[in-house]
């Protein structure tokens, strides 16, 4: 099984994924935890020059990140994907490159951004992205004691509103993509995700 966990910085997605990775392995599972960009040599050389804004083409930034995309899926996730016992735990995917390079910097740039990220997935793709739905202010105020901020993440209030659009415009067009309300406690995330993780 292939999960990914999508939202806005501050969604908790970390925290998320953690309770997973353990609720996996106490259930006899391997657990294959990657994230985006990285997770492959070229994923992390290419990850502190997106995180760090050196990029100044939205253009190159969606190109930098869909590199690490399809390094990541070619040599780590497809060769795992036939294995029953293995559960795919990913942080972020190509609905990020959608609402942040896409929504939050440059509508223009979606079909674009939809061919190239086609490609990088080269067919293969999540079997469940759960969206975690928490408002950018709320979102922001979770980050803003953050001892460390990127780029991105440093770009405002009326960006990840356009970003959150981006989102909710997924939400009904991906028919993989779930909905789990991140407004509540850790604790009660965690039993959404698994409730629903478990229905489907």
């Amino acid at each position: 099984m292939w999960i990914v966990v999508e939202g806005l910085d501050g969604s908790g997605k970390t925290s998320l994924l953690d309770q997973l990775e353990a609720h996996y392995l106490a259930l006899g599972k391997s657990v294959l935890r990657i994230r985006e960009p990285g997770g492959t040599a070229v994923g992390e050389a290419i990850r502190p020059l997106l995180k760090g804004g050196l990029f100044t083409s939205p253009v190159a930034e969606l190109l930098g990140f869909s590199a690490a995309r399809a390094e990541l899926i070619a040599t780590i996730v497809a060769p795992v994907l036939n294995d029953p016992h293995c559960v795919i735990l990913q942080d972020r995917c190509g609905c990020s490159t959608t609402a942040y390079q896409g929504h939050g910097l440059n509508p223009e740039l979606l079909p674009l951004i939809n061919t190239v990220t086609e490609a990088a997935h080269a067919g293969h793709h999540p079997d469940i992205i759960l969206f975690l739905d928490a408002p950018p202010a709320l979102c922001l105020d979770r980050r803003a004691a953050a001892t460390e901020t990127d780029a991105i993440e440093a770009r405002g209030l009326e960006f990840f509103d356009r970003v959150y659009a981006g989102y909710l415009e997924q939400l009904h067009t991906n028919p993989r993509m779930y909905r789990v309300d991140a407004t509540r406690t850790e604790a009660d995330v965690f039993r959404a995700a698994v409730n629903l993780l478990e229905s489907l």
